[in-house]
């Protein structure tokens, strides 16, 4: 990619810059992001903090892969570790933790499905011990108005007074 009229601190004019994008499934990632590619397999290479939501899932059929890794979100404004809103056939898979920052009274589950049908979340550990505030609603699994959604091999631990570990509605 050549880069020209931009003269801040990272380039100057007409440099040339190198971007690498992985185009072969499954999608390593290194950070929070967007899930948007159909029938995509995403998988997490290392530990990643967000001030807000970390992963919103914005399609249908698509896998996300922890690959083992932990998940810190909400560090600074509501958010989820992992958000799908209408998209179906999802699998959550292979965290070692989500945990929740340091918030004070926000709403913030750490999966949230809303109309989320043929979900499946197994080998994921939530952790909000310690964590947030006693006053904050702080639910490990959260489901609004989703169908067929299983939870196996997980594990979700939290001390929060109003919280839920998991909710159904």
């Amino acid at each position: 990619i050549n880069v020209s009229g931009y003269d801040g601190s990272l380039w100057s004019l007409n440099d040339t810059i190198e971007i690498v994008v992985d185009t072969v499934q499954p999608y390593d990632m290194i950070g929070c992001q967007d899930l948007t590619v159909i029938n995509a397999e995403y998988y997490l290479i290392r530990d990643v903090v967000s001030n807000g939501t970390c992963f919103d899932i914005e399609n249908h059929n698509i896998t996300l892969d922890g690959g083992g890794h932990e998940i810190n979100y909400s560090t600074k404004q509501e958010g989820n570790a992992i958000l799908s809103d209408h998209y179906d056939n999802i699998t959550i898979k292979n965290f070692f933790t989500i945990t929740l920052g340091n918030v004070s009274n926000y709403i913030s589950p750490a999966i949230l499905l809303n109309y989320s049908n043929f979900t499946l979340i197994e080998n994921v550990t939530i952790d909000f011990e310690g964590s947030g505030s006693s006053s904050a609603r702080q639910d490990g699994v959260h489901v609004e108005y989703s169908n067929n959604v299983t939870l196996q091999n997980s594990n979700i631990t939290h001390d929060a007074r109003n919280s839920r570990l998991i909710y159904f509605k």
